[in-house]
């Protein structure tokens, strides 16, 4: 199976970020859980997993490009929290989220696909549910919060906090 060229530049771009920050993204043929290999799956993509320790992410050859906004979110987990997916809060590197998207040049295909982001600190509503101006503001606040917590520069270049 041949992995879409979209996803598959998309992957290349994370994968050298990922590469700075000291971990790896990685495309393989088939994602199951294996608890030395990859022992967490997304659980919103059976095409996604990490391992959180050894800070690397996994992408199946069978993604699509709505995939790739869960890419972003789970090199989140392992760059932009200290404490393993189970016990951090989704909504925590939100603005390390945006300014990855934006600065691997992946911002509308992120948007895109986290259409469905449940935002629980904002009232419970989806990303996708939001206006312009309520992104907007949202945004400015989760990238205020990242710079804060060193997740992302002052210049919004994303950070490892780990």
């Amino acid at each position: 199976m041949n992995i879409n060229p979209i996803v598959n530049d998309a992957a290349r771009r994370c994968k050298t970020l990922a590469r700075q920050l000291g971990g790896d993204v990685k495309v393989i043929d088939h994602l199951k859980f294996n608890s030395k290999l990859v022992p967490l799956i997304c659980p919103f993509s059976n095409n996604l997993g990490i391992n959180w320790e050894k800070k690397i992410v996994y992408i199946s050859k069978a993604a699509t490009i709505f995939d790739v906004s869960g890419m972003i979110h789970e090199m989140g987990h392992v760059f932009a929290c200290a404490k393993k997916p189970s016990l951090t809060k989704e909504y925590e590197f939100f603005g390390w989220e945006y300014a990855t998207a934006t600065k691997l040049g992946l911002l509308f295909i992120w948007n895109e696909g986290s259409e469905n982001y449940a935002l629980i600190e904002d009232g419970g509503k989806d990303w996708g549910d939001l206006s312009a101006e309520q992104k907007d503001s949202l945004i400015q606040e989760r990238l205020s919060y990242a710079i804060k917590k060193r997740m992302v520069s002052k210049n919004f270049i994303p950070l490892t906090i780990r």
